[in-house]
C-alpha cells in the first residue's frame, strides 16, 4: 500500500511540477510557445524542450562560442567527464579558434569519437543553428512513411533584448514511430536537461567574460 502511495504521488509531483521544469528550464512562456527556424523540419514532434537563459553580451559574441560545437571541434561546453565516460572523447575549449567559425549546411557534427553524427540542417550566422540526426548508416534525413521512422533537432536562437544583452534559447524536438525511439526521446529530452544546463551556464560564462574583455 505504502509502495503505490508513494508512486502515485511520485507520479502527481513529476505530472504538475518537475515534467514542465525538466522541458522549459528558464524559459518564459512565449519562448515556449514560439515557433522557431527549423520546428518545420519535425512537422509532428513528440517531445519538445525548450530552454533558455539570459546572456550579457551582443548576440555576435555568443555566436562565436556556438558555432565550434561538435566532438573534434569546441565541444560541447558541459560535464566533459561525464561524456567520457561513454568514450565520447569531448574535450570542450575555453577560447575561439577562428577554423571553427564557420559551418555550411550539410556540414557533419560529431557527437562522440564514433558517433553519433548531426547534420547542420540551418544556419544563419549570429541568429540560428540547428543540427539534425540523420540515419547513421546512410547519412540521409529519415523518412516519416517509414515504420522505423525516427527524427530528432536541436537548435540554437540568439534573441537580442538590447545591444549587449541576449537570450539564448535551445530547442529540442524529437519524433519516433517504434516503442524503442519513443522511449530514447523521452530519456534524452531529460537528460539534456542536465547538460544543457551546465552547457548554458557555461557559455554564458565564456561570452560574458570575453565581451567584457572586448571593451576594456
Amino acid at each position: 500500500m505504502f509502495t503505490t502511495t508513494f508512486i502515485v504521488i511520485a507520479a502527481i509531483i513529476y505530472i504538475f511540477f518537475a515534467r514542465r521544469w525538466f522541458y522549459t528550464w528558464g524559459a518564459t512562456d512565449a519562448e515556449v510557445k514560439s515557433k522557431l527556424p527549423g520546428d518545420d523540419l519535425i512537422t509532428k514532434a513528440q517531445e519538445q524542450s525548450t530552454r533558455a537563459i539570459t546572456i550579457h553580451a551582443p548576440a555576435a559574441r555568443i555566436w562565436q562560442w556556438l558555432i565550434q560545437i561538435g566532438q573534434g571541434r569546441g565541444g560541447f561546453y558541459s560535464y566533459d567527464w561525464l561524456e567520457n565516460l561513454f568514450g565520447l572523447d569531448i574535450h570542450t575549449l575555453d577560447h575561439i579558434v577562428p577554423e571553427l567559425q564557420h559551418v555550411d549546411v550539410g556540414d557533419q557534427i560529431k557527437f562522440g569519437k564514433n558517433g553519433p553524427v548531426y547534420k547542420v540542417a540551418l544556419v544563419e550566422p549570429d541568429e540560428a543553428l540547428v543540427l539534425r540526426m540523420p540515419d547513421q548508416k546512410t547519412l540521409a534525413y529519415a523518412d516519416p512513411k517509414s515504420a522505423n521512422y525516427y527524427d530528432a533537432t536541436w537548435g540554437f536562437f540568439l534573441h537580442p533584448v538590447d545591444e549587449q544583452t541576449t537570450r539564448l534559447v535551445i530547442r529540442g524536438r524529437g519524433a519516433a514511430k517504434t516503442l524503442n525511439g519513443k522511449i530514447a526521446n523521452i530519456v534524452a529530452s531529460h537528460l539534456s536537461c542536465i547538460m544543457e544546463d551546465r552547457m548554458m551556464r557555461r557559455v554564458k560564462s565564456l561570452a560574458e567574460k570575453s565581451a567584457r574583455a572586448k571593451t576594456a
